[in-house]
């Protein structure tokens, strides 16, 4: 009796675990749960636990479409501005505050610059033929000058320019006659100049190119070493003149028109320069210097030679304070200066040989010197 209660017993228990497995929305009674009594407890499935995702991707930009009756706005985008590099300022050569002169201690005759004190003697030029008649720029940047480089010796002149350091050389006039004495106009685009043939000088006016060369005196007597006034209207030069027997300073305007005689003396006037104002006029009066307006009126002695030496070819500093010029005072030619009312006169050279025609840069002295072969 007792087996047979068992036996019916695990049949029940058997029949219901079946049951309770193929149920398809029943609980399912995992194995080893606990018990409430005669009953298993049921026992949930573990929870999987989470996968970390990839944080968020920023929100996309809304794109708004305007209406139909409003215009649509582009907003540009935003550029950045270009990186400008500015390559170093490279000084020209310049002649500014210093005096150009011309020497033969080498043999020819060949140009020189030195500061105004007379040192750092600079020799420029070096075809051991004729340099001279010299003139510097405005600005101090380009000398000119005239030489027979091109030519024979000593048969054809013509007008060069060079760089203040000597460099550049190039030859700018076309005349099949000798050249002189060119000289730059207030601006610097322009060279004014004389020129022989046959015996007689005319005065012309060409661009610092050597174009546009115009021809500005006609005459049968020589005129002679033109220099344009400040303002650029006028040239003003020398000529020996059928009313007068000595050399004379005359005026005419740029065009050659307006001939007008500014001096009115017995004594020749020669090598004349302008102030840096353009007010007054140095030049070589007989042995002397002498001083006067720009209509050749108050002449003044800026020199003595009592006859026993010559004084010759003034040029004014910069500032207009001060004249350098050439004098054969101790028995060879020298660069010397003085103030404008005679004082304070110093020896500038010592040449071996001569050196004379100074000209003294137009340009003030704040732009670098020249960086040429020195020599003294």
């Amino acid at each position: 009796m007792y087996r047979r209660r068992l036996a019916l017993l695990l049949g029940f228990c058997l029949l219901g675990g079946l049951v309770g497995c193929n149920t398809g929305g029943g609980t399912s009674f995992a194995p080893g749960g606990t018990t409430n009594g005669n009953n298993l407890l049921p026992v949930p499935n573990p929870t999987p636990a989470p996968t970390p995702s990839a944080p968020p991707a920023p929100p996309s930009p809304i794109t708004t479409t305007p209406s139909s009756d409003q215009p649509t706005t582009t907003t540009p985008p935003v550029v950045s501005p270009p990186v400008v590099v500015t390559p170093p300022v490279t000084a020209l050569p310049s002649t500014a505050g210093k005096i150009a002169f011309w020497s033969e201690r080498t043999g020819g005759r060949e140009i020189f610059v030195m500061d105004a004190d007379g040192s750092n003697q600079t020799r420029l030029t070096f075809s051991n033929g004729i340099n001279d008649e010299l003139s510097i720029s405005p600005d101090g940047s380009t000398i000119a000058f005239i030489s027979d480089r091109d030519g024979p010796y000593n048969t054809v002149y013509c007008v060069y320019l060079m760089n203040a350091d000597g460099s550049n050389v190039r030859k700018i006039s076309s005349l099949t006659r000798n050249c002189w004495g060119p000289t730059f106009s207030p601006d610097g685009k322009e060279i004014a100049f004389f020129a022989t043939r046959w015996g007689t000088d005319d005065i012309f006016l060409m661009n610092t190119d050597g174009s546009n060369v115009r021809q500005l005196t006609d005459n049968d007597v020589p005129d002679l070493l033109p220099t344009i006034t400040r303002d650029g209207k006028a040239v003003i030069f020398e000529c020996v003149r059928p009313e007068a027997l000595n050399v004379n300073l005359y005026r005419m305007n740029i065009d050659g028109s307006n001939l007008a005689r500014l001096t009115q003396t017995d004594c020749d006037c020669l090598y004349h320069a302008l102030s840096p104002d353009g007010t007054q006029i140095a030049c070589d009066y007989g042995d002397h210097l002498a001083l006067m307006n720009l209509d050749g009126t108050n002449i003044r002695h800026l020199t003595d030679t009592g006859g026993k030496y010559k004084d010759s070819r003034p040029t004014f500093s910069p500032d207009g304070m001060q004249i350098a010029f050439t004098s054969n005072r101790t028995g060879r030619w020298q660069i010397y200066a003085m103030n404008l009312d005679g004082t304070n006169l110093r020896q500038l050279t010592d040449d071996p040989v001569c050196a004379r025609y100074p000209v003294w840069s137009p340009a003030l002295p704040a732009a670098t010197g020249v960086s040429a072969r020195k020599t003294k």
